[in-house]
């Protein structure tokens, strides 16, 4: 029997986009801006990958990620778990 190649995200950009809950703006400020830089620096550390842009709009952030050697999912948990702890700072 032979292998069966699956499609993998692994090579692909995968556009990532998390939304709030609230609908004023996520992003308001450079406290803001640099907040989500560290934790996007801390996520590409345990994560691997990398990030091919980032556009914040109201309540929405999306991103255009390249997964290394986790998840899709993993990724936007890191970013979306401890960005809701600044915000609730």
């Amino acid at each position: 029997m032979g292998k069966i190649d699956t499609p993998s995200t692994f090579d692909a950009i995968v556009h990532l986009h998390l939304r709030g809950r609230r609908m004023h703006a996520l992003v308001q400020d450079e406290e803001d801006w640099q907040a989500l830089s560290d934790i996007a620096k801390r996520m590409l550390f345990w994560c691997g990958g990398s990030i091919h842009g980032c556009r914040c709009e109201g309540h929405e952030m999306r991103f255009a990620v390249q997964v290394e050697h986790a998840s899709v999912g993993a990724m936007a948990h890191h970013i979306s778990g401890a960005y809701a702890i600044h915000l609730q700072r």
